[in-house]
């Protein structure tokens, strides 16, 4: 799934990709935008809700600096999809972990 994240890139299924996106479990990719490319809020996070994931992943860029609003982890909660967050190029590692062990995984990746 995910070959490799380096500051501002990364390389899904062969393809390479220079915006922030969201990966799929069904090998999908989006391009995911925010409305503050500086913080996480649930609202974010509507399209990947849409496909009902049994948990998510945040990628909070390179230095993990981007923020998770308050509520995205009990709206998540809510709809009982796990969250899972950390910097960006350790959550890929996680993600393609669940993706191979056959999760309904979204990864959530800021590049930056």
């Amino acid at each position: 799934m995910i070959d490799g994240y380096v500051f501002g890139t990364i390389s899904i299924n062969g393809d390479t990709f220079n915006n922030d996106v969201e990966a799929r479990w069904n090998g999908d990719v989006l391009k995911w935008k925010r409305k503050d490319p500086h913080s996480i809020s649930l609202s974010d996070l509507e399209p990947a809700l849409g496909q009902s994931p049994e948990v998510i992943y945040l990628g909070t860029g390179y230095d993990g600096t981007v923020r998770i609003n308050e509520g995205v982890a009990d709206g998540l909660k809510e709809k009982n999809i796990e969250l899972i967050a950390n910097k960006t190029n350790l959550i890929t590692q996680e993600f393609n972990i669940a993706v191979y062990s056959k999760k309904k995984a979204i990864g959530l990746f800021c590049l930056n």
